[in-house]
């Protein structure tokens, strides 16, 4: 319906698909202490994707490019596999046509 609902989906599928991958020690109450990730652990996918949905800065950019009506899609690989995640206008027209 608007590029702020896009970005708001887009961010929350970012933030699902990262917590099925791989579920973020801080917000798991059922991990002990122990199992807590190292200071420096390696980004893996579920890591970029949490990164991705948290940038503010490029979250605006992508806003505005779907604010001019631009298609937007972003990919995030993984070992063995690619997840994409995408989001593109739909003109007015095109919205008549496809309910009638």
């Amino acid at each position: 319906m608007s590029p702020v609902l896009a970005l708001r989906w887009l961010r929350g599928e970012a933030l699902l698909l990262a917590d099925r991958l791989d579920p973020d020690p801080r917000h798991c109450p059922y991990l002990t202490p122990g199992l807590r990730p190292s200071p420096a652990p390696v980004a893996g996918c579920a890591d970029r994707l949490r990164a991705w949905a948290g940038d503010t800065v490029g979250l605006r950019t992508t806003r505005a490019g779907l604010k001019d009506g631009r298609a937007v899609s972003v990919v995030f690989e993984d070992e063995d596999c690619a997840y994409t995640l995408s989001a593109w206008p739909e003109h007015p027209h095109q919205a008549r046509q496809t309910a009638a």
